[in-house]
């Protein structure tokens, strides 16, 4: 007897659609997140020329790249994270599978709507899987209020909030004082945050900040190339985790990854390098990128409200 898994919907549609256009169909996309755009000329170059590097690199990622990332998102939006507790992998989306995977039995709260494969993973898992029920009206924010009602269903000791943003799919920021609460809730639950800020560079006023800066002994936060430098296919995430649970955890998460992914593709860390070698550097690419997604964005935001569409 199988297990019962089903496609991932982002990556059914996705297949859907290469067919319809394959028929000549007129198709709008509205299903797997892809990028439009190209990375930076210098990491595409960088990609190339290391093409021919097939050796398999540590399990945790290049030393020199953590390093590079570690100043990265601290020049970015202040993320304080030392460089020896980064992790990288072939995509956050297998790093998140495995962090949860960490765990022996645990609840994981997951605001609903979300993106469409956190609850089918912890589903695998053999975790609990809570939606945290949120609305239109309070534009889709976990709040505590939320959080304790989702609470009241759990069954293990150990719980995983899952929190993105900026969201999938509803595409929306927190303030800080929202985050601060949050924060402030996860203690008083004993919760601890996985944070997906997979989409961080994007935001449109490049205002983000990491959840790690409001509960930095309990959040773990995890990121990548896929959508800010338009890398999906390329398969590069990566995991900071706190100092204070880095100790066991990182011990258990390279474990679960040298028997699984082994490591990221060594010709993508290479490029990645390029990639994270400055902020300021890469900043009027991620102004360029943003400019036409805030554009794109508003339209649709504008023509949907129009149509009575929410």
């Amino acid at each position: 007897m199988f297990r019962q898994v089903e496609e991932s919907q982002t990556l059914l549609i996705n297949t859907q659609s290469k067919q319809r256009m394959a028929r000549k169909e007129e198709v709008i996309q509205f299903g797997f997140g892809q990028s439009p755009f190209l990375p930076p000329r210098e990491v595409l170059e960088a990609f190339q020329s290391n093409s021919h590097r097939k050796e398999y690199s540590s399990v945790q990622g290049d030393v020199e790249l953590r390093a590079l990332m570690a100043a990265f998102h601290k020049d970015h939006n202040g993320l304080d994270v030392n460089p020896d507790n980064i992790l990288i992998a072939p995509g956050s989306k297998i790093l998140l599978y495995n962090i949860m995977l960490c765990f022996q039995q645990a609840d994981i709260l997951i605001p609903a709507p979300a993106w469409v494969s956190y609850a089918p993973q912890a589903q695998l898992i053999g975790h609990n899987s809570i939606p945290i029920k949120t609305t239109y009206e309070q534009r889709w924010r976990v709040t505590p209020e939320n959080l304790r009602e989702s609470v009241s269903n759990k069954k293990y000791k150990q719980t995983l909030l899952i929190l993105n943003y900026p969201g999938n799919p509803d595409g929306l920021v927190y303030s800080s004082e929202e985050l601060k609460a949050i924060a402030k809730e996860a203690r008083a639950l004993d919760l601890i945050i996985l944070s997906d800020e997979i989409y961080g560079l994007l935001h449109h006023q490049h205002k983000h900040i990491s959840m790690a800066a409001f509960c930095p002994e309990r959040t773990i936060t995890t990121t990548g190339l896929s959508k800010w430098c338009a890398a999906g296919g390329w398969r590069f995430g990566a995991a900071m985790l706190p100092q204070e649970m880095a100790m066991d955890f990182k011990k258990t998460l390279i474990g679960v990854g040298s028997e699984t992914y082994s490591c990221a593709p060594t010709p993508v860390q290479i490029a990645a390098k390029t990639a994270y070698q400055s902020y300021a550097k890469i900043q009027p690419y991620l102004d360029w990128q943003v400019q036409q997604l805030s554009f794109v964005a508003n339209f649709i935001y504008r023509e949907f409200t129009q149509n009575d569409i929410r």
